[in-house]
């Protein structure tokens, strides 16, 4: 099972790093899904562009983490950066126009960046926002969850009530989306204090069942 997330605005200096090595590949088969949460997107239905924004970061996070999987499962990327350290949000200009040729909304593509103490990225932080473009950052961020056929998907953040998610083709506005990396979009409100990690549970029903909960943390936005 897989997660991501959407971008209202947080006025903010945004530092501006030069584009990192980038790994991507165009797959033939959608492989077996991996890890629970599959990122970030700053809107839905707005065009993937080259460049990205990453916020909530803090002078102890040395390296950012970054892969990206499209809904269909058949595009996937990742890289890796140094954390400049000059303040809580970055600009990355991708050196990529793939998400573009294959004419991929927002919502489309998860991009999962999480902080790392080393470029390896065996230590890894709490999940951090992501937007798209020019869109600054936001507490408001959809996740994007892989809920191998959970016949109903919810979300709760910090222990409050728990609010029902939305099929991804309908979140995006494409009823016929081949969606297979992912299936519903929860969307959530992000404690707005800097940085703050945010505990949330994605709770998986069957028709007889509660699967284990799915539980991460999300750093806000600043």
């Amino acid at each position: 099972m897989g997660v991501g997330f959407i971008a209202a605005q947080v006025a903010v200096a945004v530092i501006q790093v030069g584009a990192p090595p980038f790994s991507e590949r165009v797959l033939r088969e959608t492989p077996t899904a991996g890890e629970n949460v599959l990122g970030v997107t700053a809107t839905l239905r707005d065009p993937v562009t080259s460049s990205m924004t990453v916020s909530g970061l803090t002078n102890t996070d040395a390296y950012l983490c970054a892969n990206l999987r499209s809904v269909s499962g058949l595009y996937e990327a990742s890289f890796v950066v140094a954390n400049p350290k000059r303040g809580s949000v970055v600009r990355l200009d991708l050196p990529t126009q793939t998400p573009s040729r294959l004419k991929l909304r927002s919502g489309e593509v998860a991009v999962r960046v999480r902080p790392s103490a080393s470029s390896d990225c065996s230590a890894r932080g709490a999940y951090l926002p992501v937007a798209w473009g020019t869109a600054g950052p936001s507490n408001l961020v959809a996740l994007l969850v892989n809920s191998r056929q959970a016949d109903r998907v919810r979300v709760r953040v910090a222990g409050g009530a728990p609010v029902p998610c939305q099929k991804i083709g309908d979140a995006v506005g494409l009823s016929g989306l081949g969606a297979r990396a992912y299936d519903y979009a929860c969307h959530v409100q992000l404690s707005a204090s800097c940085a703050a990690d945010n505990a949330v549970q994605i709770v998986l029903n069957d028709s007889n069942s509660i699967r284990t909960p799915i539980e991460i943390a999300v750093r806000s936005a600043c």
